[in-house]
């Protein structure tokens, strides 16, 4: 049994635009569709149809590939067979006394799509000029009917532009997983950039607009609405966490009634209802309350701000009470 994709009468083939993917997922994508090349299920293409391919964590932690072909639906003929109630599949098993279901395993793989639609059905992943579009602008006028070619100064800055794009590259560090990484932030009201960094250099630059929504919120909501934790950081955490003898002795404790609320992450950090647990050192806690006050763009929020921003990530017993000490002995406020 085969399945054909029938297309609207005058339908030309989609493409979209793939989204990057973290180096984890990279590695998980790779995996699935070299499971999928060896059991023939899919095949490398040169198709002018390109559907985005995601992956979708499952309840058991792993992750799903899956194709969006919304696009292609809406060039589809719609089937419209209506499907059986289910009141009235329920009414036939009346006077049964053993009903059973089955299910097949990776149904979508299941039927064979007919050979000509194949192409239809075909999925990108590559990377991407960024801001194509807007550089592109003055280039796409000329793939409209009956627009006559008149070369513009706009036209050559857009065609210079695209050459410097594709000849050219920043010059970015492989990330290396065993040392520490820097993110650093800003905003503006017009949109979000950060650079992630590795000893002081560059792995890879982000940004984006803000929505209509956003434009409304504080610069402080904006960028510093909780720190930014480094690896590092969770390292000494997690020492001065195997320092503290009040801690270790809770460690042994875990599972516990004493211990409720508790608990060990698989990074080795201890959490209370999933916020970081800092032990009792002083060094530690007071480079936090200087990153929860004195950051660039934090403005020295009263303690009360503070307070609001710092129990997003970090608790520890009395920790209202150092976060108003702290405010009222800064001598700047």
């Amino acid at each position: 049994m085969k399945f054909s994709i029938d297309l609207v009468p005058g339908a030309g083939p989609v493409l979209v635009a793939p989204y990057r993917m973290a180096p984890a997922e990279l590695v998980e994508l790779k995996g699935q569709l070299e499971d999928l090349l060896e059991k023939y299920l899919v095949r490398p293409s040169v198709s002018p149809w390109g559907a985005l391919l995601l992956l979708v964590k499952k309840k058991d932690g792993g992750s799903r590939l899956c194709v969006d072909y919304r696009k292609l639906n809406k060039l589809t003929i719609k089937n419209k067979y209506s499907l059986p109630r289910i009141d009235d599949l329920m009414d036939q098993l009346r006077g049964a006394s053993v009903s059973s279901k089955i299910d097949l395993r990776s149904g979508y793989h299941q039927i064979r799509v007919k050979e000509g639609d194949i192409p239809k059905t075909a999925f990108r992943t590559r990377r991407f000029i960024e801001g194509f579009s807007k550089i592109v602008a003055p280039l796409i006028q000329f793939t409209r009917k009956e627009q006559p070619f008149i070369w513009t100064d706009a036209c050559e800055r857009s065609f210079d532009e695209l050459k410097r794009r594709l000849t050219t590259s920043l010059v970015l560090v492989l990330p290396n997983s065993g040392e520490p990484f820097d993110v650093y932030c800003d905003a503006s009201h017009q949109g979000l950039g950060c650079v992630l960094m590795q000893n002081r250099k560059v792995v890879a630059y982000g940004s984006r607009q803000l929505k209509m929504h956003e434009r409304n919120y504080p610069t402080h909501d904006l960028d510093c609405g909780e720190i930014t934790i480094t690896s590092e950081f969770l390292r000494q955490v997690g020492l001065k966490q195997l320092q503290d003898v009040e801690l270790v002795k809770l460690l042994g404790l875990l599972g516990t009634e004493k211990t409720v609320g508790f608990e060990l992450g698989e990074d080795g950090i201890l959490r209370f209802k999933g916020k970081i647990f800092l032990p009792q050192d002083a060094e530690l806690r007071r480079d936090v309350l200087e990153e929860g006050h004195k950051c660039r763009l934090n403005i020295h929020p009263d303690m009360t701000k503070m307070y609001q921003d710092l129990k997003k990530t970090f608790w520890w017993s009395g920790m209202k009470r150092e976060i108003t000490e702290y405010v009222v002995t800064c001598l700047t406020c």
